[in-house]
């Protein structure tokens, strides 16, 4: 229960008046470590802060990364304008990306944590920027350079630069993607990573609100249908697990509802505690050395059903999401065997 536990505590947790969390906390405490590391502790504890048990001391982690957002926020958007202003005083334009940019679309924009500093860059500029970023290089957060987007590879890097736009952030003007393109980059960010981060979903959702009646759903829905499908699922997925509602709703035409199977793996994903067994590079082979290791260790990394999907490039309907798991865990099979005979 631990991951529709999450997607309660963060019900409109963007909003400006968000209602207080219909959770006791015994039922919020095996949620908050993961909160933490999602980067969402301080969206769920401004609305704690209306609880009469809000002191629990279980609570205390979502309350010290509120405190420590407000005070990173302040830092980090001085950062930012300033590595934007290097950049364009080395005449070299860029686009802002992901947190940093979506931060405007919450009601608070001090309570989306910003990660690393992700800028897009033409190509020419390449070499010239990289050298403007490494001067930066001992700060924080760190600067992520992109010639190319692998969440919008059916967009040109032209295009994004031609339809972006400029909005204010501290003392400068900053380049962002256009309303319809962000929109797409953020739904196709949170797919590309298996919808692991409630954050993301956030996002999608605070995006979705705060959509002006102008925002040209064909635009955005344009180029690759496989693509374009996990955008419209995207938005069925903040509806349904965050009650996000939208301010310029999909065109009928594009509605579909959202399959069963992909709201549970989203859910079972933020609610499953992070195993750094399947994160080390020698930890199969280690397993294959002791037998009553070998069936836990491919239990642990078998894909679930998102992660699968996306890596098979699946459509999200018309096939048995067991089989799309299945297909994935022998892929990777044969990946790792060539290793595993190089070792013995």
């Amino acid at each position: 229960m631990t991951g529709e536990h999450i997607a309660l505590a963060l019900r409109g947790a963007w909003r400006r008046n968000a209602a207080p969390i219909p959770l006791t906390a015994g039922r919020l405490a095996p949620c908050v470590d993961a909160l933490v590391r999602s980067g969402a502790a301080a969206l769920v504890w401004q609305r704690l802060r209306r609880t009469d048990w809000c002191d629990d001391s279980v609570l205390h982690p979502l309350r010290d990364a509120f405190r420590t957002e407000l005070v990173r926020a302040a830092l980090n958007t001085r950062h930012v304008a300033k590595v934007v202003g290097e950049m364009r005083a080395s005449a070299i334009d860029t686009i802002l990306l992901k947190g940093w940019s979506v931060a405007m679309s919450y009601a608070d924009p001090d309570l989306r944590p910003l990660g690393d500093i992700d800028l897009l860059v033409r190509q020419s500029d390449g070499v010239r920027a990289q050298a403007t970023a490494a001067a930066f290089a001992a700060h924080r957060p760190h600067i992520d350079l992109h010639t190319s987007l692998l969440d919008l590879t059916d967009r040109t890097v032209a295009d994004l630069f031609t339809r972006s736009r400029v909005i204010p952030l501290g003392e400068v003007d900053v380049r962002v993607l256009c309303p319809e393109d962000q929109f797409r980059h953020l739904c196709l960010h949170f797919f590309r990573h298996a919808g692991s981060r409630p954050l993301w979903l956030c996002d999608i959702a605070a995006t979705l609100e705060a959509m002006t009646q102008e925002f040209d759903w064909e635009l955005c829905l344009g180029g690759d249908a496989l693509l374009s499908e996990r955008v419209v699922a995207s938005v069925g997925l903040a509806q349904m697990l965050l009650d996000a509602r939208p301010a310029c709703p999909l065109p009928s035409r594009w509605a579909r509802r959202v399959p069963a199977w992909l709201s549970r793996a989203v859910l079972t994903s933020w609610g499953t505690r992070f195993d750094p067994r399947v994160y080390r590079p020698t930890a199969m082979s280690l397993s294959l050395r002791a037998p009553g290791e070998i069936v836990p260790a491919l239990l642990r990394r078998w894909p679930n059903p998102l992660e699968a999907t996306v890596q098979r490039a699946a459509h999200l309907t018309g096939m048995w999401r067991p089989v799309v798991q299945l297909h994935e865990a022998i892929v990777r099979a044969r990946r790792f065997l060539p290793r595993l005979m190089a070792g013995i």
